[in-house]
């Protein structure tokens, strides 16, 4: 947080919802295994917090009923597209997933949810030229008894991935409105 970063913090259940407020996280995340868990989503929606939803394995019906959930309870949401292949292959990545929602769901933002081999920067200004308006990455720090797993990046690793999209972000410039 004192790095302007936000925080984020996923529920299993309801209980885990109270304590993601009482820790005074920025969003709450709902697992792509949740996003059909409408007794959680429930207690989510109550929160004041928007809501980062990834959507990996959910169906095309299970993502219409989720948007239908948080636009008609008129949540702060961003759907994020995702993969739930750790580590997530080049090949099975499928970003035009984000084009096809997009499309799709006009009035939804969209993000990217990822975990490619973290020394992939490529895939990320992919995905902002996309137009993915978020974006998710599994961050640790190793440890001698913990080492860490193949898909989350260490801080050097993470730092070159901001930069890749913060660069990505510049390449792409102005998309709202005619660029004169």
């Amino acid at each position: 947080k004192a790095n302007g970063f936000k925080t984020m913090c996923t529920p299993f259940d309801e209980r885990s919802v109270s304590t993601i407020i009482e820790d005074e996280f920025d969003f709450l995340k709902i697992a792509s295994c949740s996003c059909s868990d409408w007794t959680l989503l429930e207690a989510a929606v109550k929160t004041s917090l928007p809501i980062v939803a990834s959507i990996g394995g959910a169906s095309l019906k299970e993502v219409d009923n989720l948007i239908s959930f948080f636009h008609n309870r008129k949540k702060d949401f961003v759907i994020q597209h995702c993969v739930g292949e750790y580590p997530t292959p080049t090949e099975k990545m499928n970003l035009n997933q984000i084009d096809f929602l997009k499309d799709r769901y006009s009035h939804v933002r969209f993000g990217f949810s990822t975990h490619e081999n973290p020394e992939d920067t490529d895939l990320i200004k992919m995905a902002v030229a996309k137009g993915a308006e978020s974006f998710e990455r599994h961050v640790g720090i190793p440890t001698p008894e913990w080492p860490l797993n193949q898909y989350s990046s260490n801080l050097d690793q993470i730092r070159k991935w901001l930069e890749a999209a913060r660069f990505a972000l510049k390449a792409c410039g102005e998309g709202s409105e005619r660029y004169e």
